[in-house]
């Protein structure tokens, strides 16, 4: 985790709710005092020493000279005393936290960073000074793919550029929030079904997304806690949220690994995978509202059976996509509005052509459905009433 990748402030909008908000350099000091307010010394110092330790409680512990397990007592007292759940699994809140240390000048920017440098004064956009579009510090300024669907899932991490964005979409496609949700929903029923049903200990997700819970690992490890995750993101935005993903089960493990999902032998080779998944053995990978996003169609059969060919016999894919089969004038809307909001392109992509991509593979019961369908106990009636809102297939296939 580290605060250069953390959207900066940004004048001129009240606090209210932390590093999810948008914060002026004025008030932002008053609210991280708010937030420490009653803090006994020791546990400010924990807390600090928690940071600086980057969130690893066995090296915080050992700095304080105290147990882990005293240390959890001390960050649960912490967290009552601050209304802030203090666990890495728990962005918000240990965004939060980091606000307020940095605010109150209780942390130097260097702690998180690693630089050793002065971190740059805030130019009159709420970036550095010397700050370059694209380079160091996430834009917070114009709408991001990532925190708009962030936005439409409930989550957290969005800010008021992805709220307008958001607001202006589901105007023109008010049905946009319900996408985002059922496609969400879909993968948390297939990652249920492939760790607790087919057994799978081994999780690769491209195009992870910013976390918001449930994540993968959390519902896998529910099933398997000894199962292994990788998140994989090529987004700095979500880079920057990436310590969250972190914390699994004692038993299992979870890494990051920022990289392009296109592709797939620097995954595949990466230190990340290689450290946490036996490739040797059937892998679940997921490629969950991230074909869209591939334009090219030569593109996304290359990335796909670039994953395909290498995993072991065995190996199941997860897929969902964006399609155009029910509302073609709604989805067409959706696409509009994330090229001239975000500058994205998006590619929706009929039955046929999601099963063009799956060809080879072997598809699990209920084949391509839209994805509210897919394994739902919804009833029929109330399946029917989202079926032209939905607007994406989904569906889970096995690598023979």
């Amino acid at each position: 985790m580290r605060l250069a990748d953390l959207p900066p402030p940004v004048p001129g909008v009240a606090p209210a709710g932390g590093v999810r908000q948008v914060l002026d350099h004025e008030g932002a000091s008053h609210w991280g005092d708010g937030v420490l307010s009653g803090l006994p010394p020791r546990l400010l110092s924990a807390l600090v020493t928690w940071v600086e330790r980057e969130l690893d409680p066995e090296a915080t512990a050992e700095e304080l000279g105290i147990s882990t397990s005293t240390l959890g007592g001390w960050l649960r007292e912490a967290g009552t005393f601050t209304h802030l759940p203090l666990r890495k699994d728990r962005p918000g809140a240990v965004h939060e936290l980091l606000w307020a240390l940095y605010t109150t000048g209780r942390i130097h920017p260097s702690t998180i960073t690693g630089s050793e440098g002065e971190a740059q004064p805030a130019g009159p956009d709420g970036r550095g000074q010397g700050a370059v579009a694209g380079v160091g510090q996430p834009r917070t300024d114009t709408p991001h793919p990532a925190r708009l669907y962030d936005y439409f899932l409930g989550g957290r991490t969005n800010y008021a550029a992805d709220r307008i964005a958001a607001q202006q979409t589901v105007e023109a496609t008010p049905t946009i929030a319900v996408m985002a949700r059922e496609n969400r929903a879909f993968m948390l029923r297939a990652v249920r079904h492939l760790a607790g049903q087919e057994g799978m200990r081994q999780f690769l997700d491209l195009g992870s997304g910013i976390p918001t819970e449930p994540n993968l690992h959390q519902v896998v490890q529910a099933e398997a806690p000894s199962a292994r995750i990788v998140y994989v993101d090529e987004d700095p935005v979500v880079h920057a949220h990436a310590q969250a993903l972190l914390a699994g089960s004692p038993l299992g493990r979870t890494a990051f690994l920022r990289a392009d999902a296109a592709d797939p032998s620097g995954i595949l080779t990466s230190s990340e995978v290689l450290e946490c998944l036996d490739l040797d053995q059937p892998v679940a990978l997921s490629l969950v509202a991230l074909l869209p996003f591939v334009t090219d169609d030569q593109t996304a059969h290359e990335m796909i059976r670039g994953f395909t060919g290498a995993l072991a016999p065995g190996s199941f894919l997860t897929l969902s996509h964006l399609t155009g089969d029910f509302d073609p004038g709604g989805t067409e809307v959706v696409c509009r509005q994330y090229e001239r909001l975000a500058g994205i392109r998006i590619k929706t992509r009929s039955h046929d052509e999601v099963a063009a991509l799956l060809d080879g593979l072997e598809l699990v019961d209920p084949g391509i459905v839209l994805v509210h369908r897919w394994r739902s106990d919804r009833s029929e009636d109330d399946l029917a009433d989202d079926d032209v809102r939905v607007g994406s297939y989904g569906a889970v296939a096995r690598i023979p």
